[in-house]
């Protein structure tokens, strides 16, 4: 008999939500302390979406101006509707080359679970140094390869096929939440995700502070790195 994976799905978006929230807790301490610094905060979202920002406190609304940077058709499927006195725009960019931006530009530049979908190692790399050079701080998080359920699909062990298993296994069978439609889809897939585990991360990161997101005590569910190129970062523990 076929399962119906709705209730299992909507547990996995419960938990995630958890976690998000929980980790939004940092993010939050950040703003704060930005805003009694100098009584505003201006933040670049790279690769995010508006309806996240619904978590920051009311307290802090009015004085922090969100800029949510993504490609054009993410922000066509997720482009922020301001409400609640959240100051949010949308602007169309590429988090690894932003030369329309100077340095040091935004109080803070936040990125949730983009790193891994830049495509490649290289742009990693340019991502790294983009973030870091226009923010005066930056959040970065990615969820850890050694992690052994994919988030990406909500399915254990498939992040850590070989790429020729990995494209195989997409375009022949239902894996997880993965929607693919044969063979070409599944080689797009697996070209948009190289998850991370901490020894490059913190390399990508060299200057920050590199924190763990537990799960059940005994796995690292997500890396975050936190830290600035230009003064020292707050302590978040």
């Amino acid at each position: 008999m076929a399962t119906n994976p709705t209730p299992t799905l909507g547990r996995l978006k419960t938990l995630q939500a958890g976690f998000r929230r929980k980790r939004f807790k940092r993010v939050e301490a950040i703003i704060s302390t930005i805003v009694a610094e100098k009584g505003s905060c201006a933040v670049l979202d790279v690769g995010g979406r508006g309806d996240y920002w619904q978590m920051l406190s009311p307290s802090l609304r009015s004085k922090t101006d969100i800029e949510v940077m993504n490609y054009s058709a993410e922000l066509v499927s997720y482009a922020a509707s301001p409400k609640d006195a959240l100051r949010v725009s949308n602007v169309v960019g590429n988090a690894c080359s932003m030369p329309q931006y100077q340095d040091a530009q935004f109080d803070l530049v936040h990125s949730n679970s983009v790193i891994e979908h830049v495509t490649s190692y290289q742009n990693m790399m340019l991502f790294s140094e983009e973030v870091t050079r226009v923010g005066r701080f930056y959040y970065i998080q990615t969820p850890n390869y050694f992690f052994p359920i994919d988030p990406h699909y909500a399915f254990p062990f498939i992040h850590w096929l070989p790429d020729n298993l990995k494209i195989r296994a997409l375009a022949s069978f239902k894996v997880g939440t993965a929607i693919t439609g044969g063979f070409a889809d599944a080689m797009a897939e697996v070209d948009n995700c190289r998850m991370l585990g901490r020894w490059i991360f913190k390399r990508l990161f060299p200057d920050a502070r590199h924190l763990r997101e537990p799960f059940l005590g005994l796995f690292t569910k997500s890396l975050i790195a936190v830290g600035s190129r230009y003064e020292p970062c707050p302590r978040l523990d």
